[in-house]
């Protein structure tokens, strides 16, 4: 050892030097990069980039150093520089820390990429493990962390869907990519023989992606794990020899196992994307390869995804993937899932998908990001937020328009159908939505969406919060009403829709209701509109008591612009001088909005007039004047009710008010709307 020590005092003098120059480095990268942003040039000079390339080879081979290595070396170096310019950084760094949620432990493959995306912010990174893919997005959303990093899709296993559900369920924007190469390495406490393994411990995925090898493995059991790198630690505190982990290298060394198998993967090619998602969307920027991904579903009609490519290729969009996946909810509909090359905030991606939405009955972006490879292959990562000024556009679904363009009859000409539970059409004949104004028991519920199934009504209303103007009056059972409320409609065969009231809530609800309402009082609750918006699910808005059809009209568009255009809108009377009803019924709103909306327009009497007996004279003058459907309140005892009592009809009224309907729209040519898409 002793004859090596003046040798290795050289080796560590030369190493500390070389850090020395790569800081120094740093610090003029960091120097051309605020020149570059101020100048408005692009960060990545792929053709100076070639030419030192290209110099640093012919140097190289000089010295005599291989040509080969000192450009894996510097395409590394200049990589990061690239990272370093277009996050902004500034070493030293002395801002506050950037918490980034991650799936697993440390040593996960996960945490590696996570600690390669992040490694050059301009702030320090504070790391933090999950155990499941829902924590890490709900870390991120309840504001725990900055930034969240989970596995997307591997070249072997393909899509990990849990992760797809969670971007189209939660409002958060994917802001950046990562792709690891993974090598699957079989780790034990000491070597061991194949045929002595009794358990291999790992994640599902990477289980998946070595199932042909574990095929010739009969004498053991295969038990998954949350991620690869707990299934390492197991093995290594369990001190069993016939315990084996598959994790990466860098699991064996964090947690003092023996690698005894390399290359474990069905193909010896095996890489995983990643991707890093935040509260808000990534900022644009103009020097940056981009990639936006997106989800969509479309109109039940002949050539829907073919249109929607065409209009891809026609706006010279690139597309790089497309799948489908089950739409929730909706037996036998789908959701699909695009990535396209370019950001939203181009023009020819941005009139695409203006184009696409005709269309679609869903569409959401889910972020624009720049690639994990630009050019000739050198890394980029975006920026992270410090704070100051934002100068770029943000908001990745918006496009904007004049007011009301979407909803508007100049944007699409035909009729938009909205289906409601895969089972109702609205908009395709004349829809009745019946039930109590509250949930207020599970026999009320369930008694009376078995009476108005059989005599005729197409979807069961029931309020389980309830906004009431005095705060002593019945507010609803909430959870408990809405898990009634959809027992009933289940056991019915009915759809259900029910008032949502706040942001918080739109997730829970349209877990347990078919339709969301957004009520008259919330009809410029604008956080509301956008939460609805970001959803899968059909949505009733009410006109507001004091609101012009100008100001429904844009209320519908802040949900629309979201991407959800399943919107019903609802005439329920308005305020007035005259106080011989609760509220005037503005049937002419359902001429105008017809007019000038492509949107299903219903009327609600029963909240409009508040009187029980006037109720069926207005409910057919709403299927005369071209609604297309009526919400009428019925409950078994109005004597009783809890709420809205009054202008509540009891069975026999109901039935009375359906017959009259039927004669009515035999006489103009109409048909209800039907269960399946089909006539009654």
């Amino acid at each position: 050892m002793g004859s090596y020590v003046k040798e290795r005092n050289a080796l560590d003098s030369i190493d500390h030097e070389i850090l020395n120059l790569l800081a120094r480095r740093s610090k003029v990268v960091g120097k051309i990069g605020t020149k570059k942003e101020k100048d408005g040039r692009p960060i990545k000079d792929c053709e100076r980039e070639q030419t030192q390339l290209t110099a640093l080879t012919a140097e190289a081979e000089k010295l005599g150093l291989s040509p080969y290595h000192v450009t894996r070396i510097y395409r590394e170096i200049l990589g990061y520089s690239v990272k370093q310019q277009e996050t902004g950084v500034r070493l030293p760094s002395k801002k506050a820390k950037t918490r980034v949620a991650y799936l697993g432990i440390e040593g996960s493959n996960t945490h590696s990429a996570a600690s390669r995306h992040y490694g050059a912010a301009a702030s320090p990174i504070h790391l933090s493990g999950y155990v499941s893919f829902r924590e890490v997005f709900e870390a991120v959303i309840n504001g725990e962390t900055d930034y969240g990093v989970v596995p997307i899709e591997n070249t072997i296993a393909g899509s990990i869907n849990e992760v797809y559900d969670l971007l189209s369920r939660y409002n958060l924007s994917i802001v950046g990519e990562e792709i690891l190469s993974i090598e699957h390495c079989m780790l034990a406490v000491e070597e061991v023989a194949l045929s002595d393994i009794r358990v291999v411990y790992s994640h599902p995925q990477a289980l998946t992606q070595c199932a042909d090898f574990f095929s010739g493995l009969t004498r053991c059991r295969i038990e998954a794990r949350s991620d690869t790198a707990t299934a390492a630690k197991l093995v290594s505190e369990k001190g069993d020899k016939t315990c084996v982990a598959i994790a990466s290298e860098d699991a064996a060394a964090e947690y003092n196992l023996k690698v005894i198998r390399r290359h474990m993967s069905n193909q010896r090619r095996n890489y995983t994307r990643f991707i890093a998602i935040a509260r808000e969307p990534a900022p644009y920027n103009g020097g940056l390869d981009y990639k936006t991904s997106m989800v969509f579903s479309l109109l039940h009609k002949t050539g829907s995804l073919e249109k929607c490519l065409r209009l891809l290729s026609e706006h010279n969009i690139n597309m790089t993937k497309l799948e489908s996946r089950p739409r929730p909810h909706m037996p036998w509909e789908y959701l699909f899932y695009l990535d396209v090359e370019g950001s939203v905030s181009g023009n020819g991606l941005k009139n695409a998908l203006d184009a696409m939405w005709k269309h679609t009955s869903y569409l959401k972006v889910l972020g624009s990001y720049p690639v994990t490879r630009s050019g000739k292959g050198e890394r980029v990562v975006p920026r992270i937020e410090t704070g100051g000024d934002k100068t770029s556009d943000t908001t990745c679904p918006v496009i904007e328009k004049k007011p009301s363009k979407r909803v508007s009859r100049e944007h699409r000409e035909e009729n938009t159908i909205v289906r409601v539970g895969g089972a109702v059409d609205i908009g395709r004949g004349f829809t009745i939505i019946a039930g109590p104004c509250a949930v207020e028991s599970r026999e009320q519920i369930h008694e009376t969406a078995s009476y108005i199934r059989q005599a005729g009504a197409h979807i069961l209303r029931g309020g389980a919060y309830k906004p009431r103007s005095s705060p002593y009056s019945f507010q609803g059972l909430k959870e408990e009403g809405l898990t009634y409320l959809r027992e009933a409609g289940e056991e019915a065969g009915l759809p259900t829709v029910t008032e949502v009231m706040e942001p918080s809530q739109v997730h829970l609800v349209a877990g347990g209701a078919d339709m969301l309402q957004v009520g008259a009082r919330n009809m410029q609750n604008f956080p509301l509109l956008s939460a609805v918006g970001e959803i899968d699910k059909p949505v009733l808005l009410k006109r507001g008591m004091m609101a012009s059809i100008d100001e429904l009209l844009l209320a519908a568009e802040y949900i629309v612009a979201r991407g959800n255009r399943q919107v019903v809108l609802c005439e329920r009377g308005i305020r007035t001088f005259e106080t011989s009803t609760r509220n005037t019924l503005d049937l002419s709103a359902v001429v105008v909005l017809k007019e000038r909306t492509h949107l299903p327009v219903i009327v609600d009497p029963s909240h409009a007039l508040g009187v029980a007996r006037w109720i069926t004279p207005l409910a057919k003058a709403a299927m005369a004047c071209g609604a297309d459907g009526v919400m009428i309140e019925v409950h078994n005892a109005p004597e009783k009710a809890l709420c809205d009592g009054k202008q509540s009809l009891t069975y026999v009224q109901f039935g009375e008010l359906m017959q009259e309907l039927t004669a009515l729209a035999k006489g103009l040519g109409l048909e209800p709307a039907g269960r399946e898409g089909k006539p009654v």
